[in-house]
């Protein structure tokens, strides 16, 4: 998938100049390495693209790219070199989240735009992709592209499709070709939704070669939104077709591997929503300690509202969940590509939201190196963009998050951020500290 095909001759002329041979004027004369602004020494690095570690490593950085991969004992520096030091550390790819809500200032406790930047930074998420478009997320993204405004990439969903938005075809065919003209990198569609205005949609967005992502509309059959999603939100039909038990849940999986179709599962959301975890142990979750003022209080309440006035009993809800743990699993193992997908919601903080999923898909069985994969070089190949960024690979943008410890021993060690690095841009953790201790 490509966000906007018009903007891969721009792309693919980065990846090929970063990969181009360095001229001669540009190499170190005795040790013939590449030009760099940056060393990261003596590094366990977590490719992600190759199974396993790469033990005790440097790897340096020319401005935005990865220049050199080498083992540290083949690597005598230049003087003058910014250097950063491994030892004992393990390096990953930056963190990309596929499911995100930019704030709006209509939700309590929400933070402005560069407070809710330097959470996501700090938790080593280097991009986003938003699920709640509105005019001017094109021009946000673009600002963020060219360094105008600091920020992790972004990838932009258009307005969500339903009956009040597009209340026929016709009003939604115009709003597709609208949202292709503003730059929307997607279309995303809502519930309610008439099966004549899906229909239109769908046939409008494969015209202009925009991807469909979002829920399942009640009147939308699964097969009709395998046939046309890139992405599907929330575990929509696989979660209540999973309550029907394994057996019956082994074709609805065959048939999603076979579509092609990622899964953004947004487990961690979904926890608060069904009441799968109590007040106390979300205040715990990760991030909490930067709950914009009033939040902790409104999620409370949102919780215990739900719960009270949920259709549904504790048994049910506890049921809904299960099943949704067991269809990532099953999903998975079926061939499915499972994104990472924080959501946003109650107890989830920005950015460190991420970290809440990775313990959910955890918990549903995955292995850490199956998460670490979903949150960076299968991202970027849902993207399209496993050339440019989404592994730890010579030529790629250096977007990278450095570990105290391992994460592939225990995923909750990716929570251990000593330092990232946001297109060859080094942010070390007194920096990192330094901004959050402005969101508080």
């Amino acid at each position: 998938m490509t966000t906007r095909r018009r903007h891969l001759p721009a792309l693919i002329f980065l990846f090929i100049a970063a990969c181009s041979p360095i001229p001669p004027g540009q190499q170190d004369p005795e040790n013939r390495l590449p030009q760099a602004t940056l060393a990261i020494t003596n590094v366990q690095i977590i490719p992600v693209s190759q199974p396993g570690l790469l033990q005790d490593q440097t790897l340096l950085i020319n401005g935005r790219h990865i220049v050199k991969i080498a083992p540290a004992s083949e690597v005598t520096l230049p003087a003058g070199i910014r250097t950063l030091d491994g030892r004992g550390r393990y390096l990953i790819p930056g963190l990309v989240d596929m499911h995100e809500h930019l704030p709006r200032g209509d939700a309590a406790g929400e933070y402005p735009l560069d407070r809710y930047f330097d959470l996501q930074l700090a938790a080593g998420v280097t991009t986003i992709r938003t699920m709640r478009g509105q005019k001017g997320d094109p021009e946000l993204r673009d600002a963020i592209a060219s360094g105008e405004i600091e920020g992790p990439r972004l990838i932009v969903g258009s307005p969500g499709f339903n009956d009040e938005l597009a209340p026929d075809p016709r009003s939604a065919r115009a709003l597709v070709h609208q949202y292709e003209r503003e730059g929307f990198d997607f279309i995303k569609i809502l519930d309610p939704l008439g099966q004549s205005t899906f229909s239109e949609i769908i046939a409008t967005a494969k015209e202009l070669d925009m991807p469909i992502a979002g829920h399942l509309p009640d009147s939308i059959s699964p097969d009709q939104a395998l046939a046309a999603y890139w992405t599907l939100e929330h575990l929509h039909g696989h979660g209540s077709a999973r309550l029907a038990g394994q057996q019956a849940f082994v074709p609805v999986a065959l048939a999603t591997a076979e579509s092609g179709v990622w899964i953004c599962p947004t487990l961690g959301f979904q926890v608060s929503w069904y009441g799968q975890a109590s007040i106390e142990e979300m205040s715990r979750w990760p991030g909490m300690a930067y709950a914009a003022p009033g939040s902790l209080a409104y999620w409370t309440e949102r919780v215990n509202r739900q719960i009270t006035e949920s259709e549904l009993s504790p048994s049910e809800n506890r049921a809904r969940m299960q099943a949704r743990y067991a269809a990532v699993l099953e999903l998975a193992n079926a061939g499915v590509g499972i994104l990472v997908s924080a959501s946003g919601g109650w107890f989830l903080v920005p950015g460190f939201s991420i970290f809440v999923e990775f313990r959910c898909l955890d918990r549903a069985g995955l292995s850490p190196g199956q998460i670490l994969q979903a949150a960076t070089y299968d991202a970027a190949r849902a993207l399209g963009k496993e050339e440019s960024w989404g592994s730890i690979q010579e030529g790629m943008l250096a977007d990278l998050v450095l570990l105290d410890a391992d994460p592939l021993q225990d995923i909750r060690n990716a929570e251990a951020v000593r330092a990232v690095i946001r297109e060859g841009v080094l942010y070390e953790r007194d920096e990192l500290d330094r901004r959050l201790a402005k969101v508080r």
